[in-house]
């Protein structure tokens, strides 16, 4: 993870961290599953990064992100991805997502 970026955002009331593996590349938002954390994508995400600006998304409850009572559904993590999109100002990032992040990249 050579010059990763380790972060937080501020997004729907939360606080959700992420990793970046940065870069003047397109961005490319990578969600994981259920129980997991965006790390989880790290060997994904160092191929990735030779051609993108990958981030790597700590899901609400998950992670280092703040974990609310309630607001765990496919709706809920789409608007934090969105929230997310919007305040790195990233354009038209591609997103990929698996079992609950593919759920929450559908969504």
């Amino acid at each position: 993870m050579p010059n990763w970026q380790s972060d937080y955002i501020e997004t729907n009331g939360l606080k959700l961290h992420y990793t970046r593996t940065g870069g003047n590349k397109p961005p490319f938002i990578l969600t994981h599953g259920f129980s997991d954390d965006g790390l989880c994508w790290t060997p994904v995400a160092e191929v990735l990064a030779a051609d993108y600006d990958v981030i790597m998304l700590d899901a609400r409850g998950h992670g280092l992100s703040d974990g609310p009572e309630e607001g765990y559904g496919s709706l809920d993590y789409a608007a934090d991805v969105a929230g997310v999109i919007d305040g790195l100002g990233l354009h038209k990032p591609l997103v990929l997502g698996h079992s609950m992040g593919a759920a929450t990249a559908l969504a």
